[in-house]
């Protein structure tokens, strides 16, 4: 009897959590997606205006606080394993038309989020989104509600109340639907690779890139979501800011290109220079090649670990490499409703 009453409990509470669905008391309210069927390509309704007391005298919300006291929150408290780029969180800090919002807790910072405007082609129509980036909360404080703060700051601070948002969650799923689910991978550099022999792999000039870039708007155009750059941006990126990074493999037959960004990670006992790559670009007869050509480039190049996102790239490069599964990812919009993207179908990682 008794193991029957045990079974009897466990079956109950298998079905309350299976019907019973948790409150989320903000995201419950918002206009975001819950259901895949007849999406619109559309806005949803209106962002909210919120209004909020915080109930720490403390604490201040701050707009463009002092940088370096930033970025040394964010490269210490945004992630455990990730070092934070300067040039690449500078260039997105000062962009036009940027938000950077912090909590400031007797004059020391306790929380940051970040946003700014890109512009989209989805489904061959034109868009403007607002990118959010970098939303973080001290650790020891980060059961307070401050993110939602932090959000509601966001929110309130654009003043087109019908503008769509768009945002990267990293492992963990929010209570409404993605646009988009997909993983990281990883591939660790073997450091005995011959040197002796070029690669065929080098980063492209600024003249090439500029011969090629036409080609690489119609590799772009076939995406169904995409960043749209225009060909000053990409130039600024590349050549002036030196941010982003396009390797090429001067093959004429069967281009390639490979943007990407570096970057620093602690995996294990030890510290990675990472070439984060993007997206990949072009056509190739022989993956395996290319990876093994691009490594070696990039091990002349002192970068000992990639990363690879599952879109923007041939999903090839991935499976025929055996590349490693790093985390899960998923990209969410606020006000605004479209389908379940599929990995080959979004070109977005340069933000």
């Amino acid at each position: 009897m008794e193991i029957l009453f045990l079974l009897f409990v466990i079956l109950i509470l298998i079905i309350t959590i299976y019907f019973i669905k948790p409150k989320h008391l903000f995201w419950d309210y918002q206009p975001v997606m819950r259901s895949y069927d007849n999406y619109t390509n559309n806005i949803i309704g209106l962002n909210g205006s919120f209004k909020f007391n915080i109930n720490d005298p403390t604490i201040n919300i701050k707009n463009d606080y002092d940088y370096e006291k930033i970025y040394n929150f964010i490269n210490n408290e945004f992630s455990e394993n990730l070092y934070i780029n300067n040039d690449f969180f500078k260039y997105h800090h000062d962009l036009s038309g940027a938000l950077n919002i912090s909590l400031v807790k007797n004059n020391e910072i306790i929380g940051f989020i970040h946003s700014h405007p890109v512009k989209i082609v989805l489904d061959k129509k034109d868009l403007v989104f607002y990118y959010v980036d970098f939303l973080c909360i001290k650790k020891e404080l980060r059961t307070n509600d401050l993110a939602t703060l932090l959000i509601c700051s966001i929110l309130n601070s654009v003043s087109n109340k019908e503008q769509p948002f768009l945002f990267k969650r990293d492992s963990v799923k929010l209570p409404f639907l993605p646009i988009l689910k997909s993983k990281y991978h990883y591939d660790e550099i073997n450091e005995e690779l011959d040197l002796k022999v070029d690669s065929s792999f080098n980063l492209i000039t600024k003249e090439v890139f500029k011969e090629n870039y036409k080609l690489i708007e119609n590799y772009l155009n076939q995406f169904y979501f995409r960043r749209k750059f225009t060909l000053e941006e990409l130039n600024n990126v590349l050549f002036e800011k030196q941010i982003i990074k396009c390797y090429f493999n001067y093959n004429k037959q069967y281009p390639l290109f490979i943007f990407g960004k570096n970057n620093k990670l602690d995996w294990g006992s030890k510290t990675y220079n990472t070439f984060d790559i993007d997206f990949i670009l072009g056509d190739s007869i022989d993956l395996k090649k290319d990876r093994l050509e691009l490594n070696k480039q990039l091990l002349k190049d002192n970068y000992n670990f990639v990363t690879i996102p599952a879109v923007g790239v041939n999903i090839n490069y991935i499976i025929m490499n055996n590349l490693e599964v790093a985390n899960n990812y998923y990209y969410y919009t606020y006000n605004f409703s479209t389908k379940l993207l599929k990995n080959s179908e979004i070109c977005f990682n340069i933000n």
